[in-house]
């Protein structure tokens, strides 16, 4: 299955109406701030065999223990920083 989703970006800034009792009324569409462009989404899927999945489970764990270490070290502890991903 594979889909693709286009829609407006996030406006910057929303200005809404605020009615009686404080509730939030309708967007006031004169004062609103966007960035402009299409925001595109893209979905797709892979199969592979259930050994690669394996593998990569076991990459994708040692790389995050990797980058959970670099990140728990205190600046200046002079140790060495490995490249993450060769």
């Amino acid at each position: 299955m594979k889909s693709i989703i286009r829609e407006q970006a996030i406006p910057q800034k929303v200005v809404h109406e605020i009615r009686e009792g404080g509730e939030l009324g309708d967007e006031i569409l004169a004062e609103r701030v966007s960035r402009g462009g299409v925001v595109r989404e893209v979905e797709g899927e892979i199969l592979i065999p259930l050994s690669m999945a394996k593998e990569l489970a076991k990459l994708l764990n040692t790389q995050v223990a990797l980058l959970e270490s670099l990140i728990s070290k205190k600046p200046g502890d002079n140790a060495e920083v490995a490249h993450v991903g060769k």
